[in-house]
This record gives C-alpha cells, structure tokens and sequence, in this order.
C-alpha cells in the first residue's frame, strides 16, 4: 500500500498526529482557561461574599447572563427556586417605578460610555408579606469589541440601611415634632404661671397701699391664697412627671377599704368645687358594696388619681352632677371611675386626653387640664403603675366617664377596721414652757416659723443647718419638739434627723419638705421623722400637727 506525503515530505498520518497532539494541547489550554476563569469567578464571589456583594456580566450580543452564587443569594425570597435569574426576571419582579431604570439599564447604550450608578427594589416573594428589597448597582459597560458590549455590574443589598435611614428620619421629624410641642409646652407653663402670679402680687400690692375693709381683705387674701394653691398644684404636676419620665415614681402599697377611701375624696370635694367655682354642681357616690372591699394597693395614688379627675371634670362642668365610685367588672381586677353628666368630650378631645405633651395646642390651649395637660396624664402613669389602665368614654346622653383599674388583691388582713380620724382644731395654742427647735437655712422662712408660734408661750430655738441642730440636741436636754427641713447645707435635714436620734431616740421630729412625693415622706419616715409636712406651709395644719405631739 503506497504511503502519501505531503509537500514537506511527510506523511498524512504523522500529520494528522501532529494536529491531534496540537488539538488536545489547545483544548488544554482552553480547559486552562476555563479553570482560570472559574477561579477568578470563585475569587470574586468570596470577595463579593465578604463585601455583602453580587455581581453579574451581560453580554448584549449574546444575550447570555452570568452571575455570582452570591447574587443569588442577595435575591433570597425574590425569586422561587424554579426561577431562572435573568435580565427579564430582574424586570419583571422589580418596583413598578424602578422597572425603567433596569430596562435602561440592559439596553445596548446609544454612546459608548460609561459607568452606571442607581437603586432599584425587588418584589419579596413570601406569603402575607408585603414589602421590597432595595439594591444598590454600581457597573460599567465594556468595550472587548467595538459594537460588542458587555455590562458589569456588582449588587449590593441596602435594604437595612434604607430602613435606618427612615428610621433615623423618622426619629428625627419626632424629635422635632417633640422640641415644638415641648417649647409650646414650656411657654404656656410660663403663660399658667404668669397667671395666677398677676392675682397675687396685684392684691398684694393693693393691701399694701390700702387698707380695705374686712370683707374686702378677707377677699383680696383668699384670692391670693387661692392663686398660690394653684402655682403649687402646678409645680406638683411638673414634679411628678418628672419622676414618672426618670421611672423614679413610687408605689407604696396599703391595706385600704374601698368606702373609706370614696368617703374621703368626697370630703375634699367642697373645697374642689370653691377653688373651680362650681358649687352647684352636685357630686355623688356609688359605691358597688355597702361596706367596701378591702384591697391591698396605694391609697395615696389612687386618691391622687380621683382628685385629678375630678379637678377636669368640674373644670368644664357648669351644672348636672359627678358619679364618683367603683365596680369589679371581673374577678380579679377592680374598676374605679368619675362619670360627668354635665360635660360631653368630643372625639377630638377623647384622642388627646392622656397624651403627654403632644394634647398641646398653642392655638387652643384652653381646652386641656388646668392649661398643662399634665392633671389627666400624671391620673394615667399612676394607673399604670399599679398594674392597670385608664380610659375614658363619652356619650351624647349620659355624658363623659373617665375609667381606671388596677389589679385586685385581697388585703393581708381582710377583718381591719378602718376608722376615720377626726382633727379637732383649737382657737388657742398653750404651749408654756415648751421648747421647740426651728432648723432651717432659708432666714424668711425661719421668721415665718418664729411668728406662727409667736403667741403660743413656747420657747423658740432657730439654728441653720442640720450641723448647729445636732450640737445643740447634745448640749440642750430640755427640746420638746423639732421642726427640721431637709435640704439644707452643710448638713441635710436627713443626716440630721439620723444624728439626733442617737443622742435623744424619743424627741417628736416633723420634717419640712418641698416636695410632695410620696418616697420623699417615706426617706423622712425611715430617717426617724415622726411625720411631715409640705412646703408651703399651712398655718392651722402646721399648729394641728405640733399641738398633736406637744400634748399627746
């Protein structure tokens, strides 16, 4: 059999060897290149992975698309698993208002630029959820060829950041929100301040200046007395939000018997009525058992409650009549409430009834509790502090109820009697040859003390702070009474009141305080005060409450 060459001499056989050698060295060499690539695409998934990143190539002329496993990992609950990632699906699946960016975005550009930069949202698919994923892309396009350009682009999931953002704007138009109605707040504080401060100097002046008949000065000083009581009943309400923002309001709970405790507020009523001029309006009980139920829970607040309830409702009553009382709607939760025949809340009012601050309208500003606000928000953070919620209701026919309940317990001993104590008070003091110790820095109100007790035959001491107050209980045996105020220099009434004891352990101790707070009373008590009594200071009840230990 002939052997065929070829023009260099050699065979056909040898040549088809040489290009079979040549063949599989160049398939290795693209097998090579596949592998190069594969890796170079492994690399920049673990690159895009450590940057929380995707990416993905498009060839315009092939209309191939070639992704990362990291983008589909960044469109998790954007596509089904049977869903092909593609430029279609991308479309498809986006934000109706995104979708023209994307289509712009895959169609061969008219110039040869440039880099692209943009957002775009993507539907998530999961059942009873409404909501998109957002994008960032940042890509160019690529010229390998003249007319054939190929798009690179890397994904970067920003949702969280999205949603910080308008959470941070959100925060933001809150915290403005929050500065106004506080600066409105804070003016009208000064507006309610001004106000009853006008009544009291006015008429101060005027009796300085004159001198009114008796029944002209009699009104002109209940007028006054009137005005302070209500600066007080503001510098309270200021105090106790304060305490109840800085969670530093207290609970002190007691045995307590629901009648006793209705009876009570009732017989403040009379003077609520006077301060709002209301005294035809007609104030009842209703109670839900003739002889109460004893519970166990904080009298003191939940009378706090009731008399700032009935401080709005007789604000805007101006005839019909006030249900005060109590119910248990359900076994273990007991229902306190303040119905007002006299008055119907609009809707309006029902939505701002116990929002801090944000009840504020500088525009209508009268419309709230004692021109604050804080009456019926203090009656709710009481409430919710001891285990319950307050609401309130109103009706065209039967008018507007506030509601407030608080869990039910049963008092640690159910069979106490609980007595009511009547304090007698004397038109004449006879205190000679008692020895009471006055110990307060403010001077003012040392000559006040001294004058109160200027006619009552008792010796009067006066030292400035609780250090003088301690030398002289170890110097002077004979003391019958110390009336110590507590914030103080040098040494403080608490401090003092610990001192004393150990020196004279039965001495009665009645602390002066500013502030009107219940864990301020019990700080005294534990100190080993024998009782208190708030700044300013009453008269009568101060002379009651020293007569008390003087002569008892």
């Amino acid at each position: 059999m002939p052997t065929f060459k070829n023009a260099s001499g050699k065979s056909v056989d040898q040549k088809t060897k040489e290009l079979k050698k040549q063949n599989a060295e160049l398939l290795n060499k693209i097998q090579l290149l596949e592998d190069s690539k594969s890796k170079m695409l492994n690399i920049f998934s673990v690159i895009c992975s450590l940057l929380s990143s995707g990416f993905f190539v498009y060839n315009f002329k092939e209309r191939t698309f070639s992704n990362s496993y990291t983008l589909s990992n960044l469109f998790e609950n954007c596509f089904s698993d049977n869903d092909t990632i593609n430029e279609k699906a991308l479309i498809e699946n986006a934000h109706p208002d995104d979708k023209p960016f994307l289509e712009e975005l895959f169609s061969i550009p008219k110039t040869q630029k440039r880099k692209i930069n943009g957002q775009f949202r993507l539907t998530q698919k999961i059942k009873d959820y409404k909501d998109f994923k957002w994008f960032l892309v940042n890509g160019a396009y690529n010229y390998p060829d003249e007319n054939d350009p190929i798009l690179i682009c890397a994904i970067r999931d920003i949702t969280k950041e999205i949603k910080q953002q308008k959470e941070l704007q959100r925060s933001l138009e809150k915290a403005e929100d929050s500065d106004k109605i506080k600066t409105t707040f804070l003016l009208n504080i000064s507006h309610t301040i001004r106000t009853p401060m006008n009544s009291i100097l006015g008429f101060a002046e005027l009796l300085s200046m004159t001198e009114p008949e008796p029944a002209r000065l009699e009104k002109y000083i209940q007028v006054i007395k009137r005005q302070s009581k209500s600066l007080l009943q503001l510098i309270d309400h200021v105090a106790e939000i304060a305490k109840y923002e800085s969670g530093t309001m207290s609970i002190t709970k007691t045995c307590m018997n629901t009648n006793v405790l209705i009876n009570e507020v009732l017989h403040e009523t009379d003077i609520i009525r006077s301060t709002h001029r209301r005294e035809q309006v007609i104030i009842k009980t209703k109670p839900a058992s003739k002889n109460g139920i004893e519970i166990y829970s904080d009298i003191g607040r939940i009378h706090q409650i009731f008399i700032n309830l009935l401080n709005y409702s007789l604000r805007y009553t101006y005839e019909g009549k006030i249900e005060i009382g109590y119910r248990m709607p359900e076994e273990n939760k007991i229902e306190f409430f303040v119905h007002n025949t006299g008055y119907l809340a609009s809707k309006e009012d029902l939505k701002y009834f116990f929002n801090r601050y944000s009840q504020i309208n500088a525009e209508d500003f009268d419309r709230y509790d004692d021109e604050t606000g804080l009456g019926l928000t203090i009656a709710k953070s009481i409430a919710h502090l001891l285990g319950g919620k307050m609401y309130a209701e109103s009706d065209v026919e039967t008018g507007t109820s506030f509601f407030f309940h608080i869990p039910y317990a049963t008092s640690p001993d159910s069979q106490q009697e609980f007595v009511e104590e009547e304090t007698s008070l004397s038109a004449q003091f006879n205190w000679k040859g008692k020895v009471i110790l006055i110990v307060e820095d403010e001077e003012v109100n040392g000559l006040f003390l001294e004058a109160v007790f200027q006619e009552t035959g008792a010796q009067i001491l006066y030292v400035k702070n609780g250090k003088q107050a301690v030398e002289l209980c170890m110097s002077i045996n004979k003391i019958d009474l110390i009336l110590m105020d507590i914030r103080m220099p040098v040494m403080n009434g608490i401090k003092a009141t610990k001192e004393i004891r150990k020196i004279n352990p039965t001495v009665p101790i009645i602390a002066q305080t500013a502030l009107n707070l219940q864990e301020d009373k019990e700080s005294c008590r534990i100190a080993g005060c024998n009782d208190s009594i708030i700044k300013p200071i009453e008269v009568e009840e101060l002379l009651s409450l020293v007569n008390k230990y003087l002569t008892h």
